[in-house]
């Protein structure tokens, strides 16, 4: 069991510290591992793992993403990303949020600005 730093992930726990994830769905089985060895640690998976909505309802694709579903300490990252997303295929925004919601609930999602890509101009007081 080597994750590059795994001390690193139990401090990160003991400190009350999350850890954010950038991956794809792919690596959703070794996650799955890590989050069971460090079950004190947050873990906030950005971009919904970068979740496939092409196909839609009922979201077949999204089958690795679920199997998260049993750990607590698994949080996940909504961001503008997965807006745009929400409008590939036969994906919608008006089916894919109620599935997420219904699945994760309100209290396991945040929402993740990629303020850096925004090309809205922001006037700081």
């Amino acid at each position: 069991m080597v994750w590059g730093r795994s001390s690193n992930w139990a401090t990160a726990g003991e400190k009350g510290l999350p850890i954010s994830v950038q991956m794809t769905l792919k690596g959703a089985p070794l996650l799955k591992k890590i989050v069971e060895a460090f079950s004190k640690t947050v873990f906030l998976l950005d971009h919904l793992g970068r979740v496939p909505l092409e196909d839609g309802p009922p979201y077949s694709a999204a089958g690795p993403l679920l199997e998260l579903l049993p750990y607590p300490n698994v949080y996940l990252k909504f961001t503008s990303r997965m807006v745009e997303q929400c409008h590939t295929g036969d994906a919608s925004a008006e089916t894919f949020m109620p599935f997420i919601l219904e699945h994760f609930g309100a209290d396991r999602i945040m929402w993740g600005s990629t303020f850096r890509r925004m090309t809205i101009r922001w006037r700081i007081f």
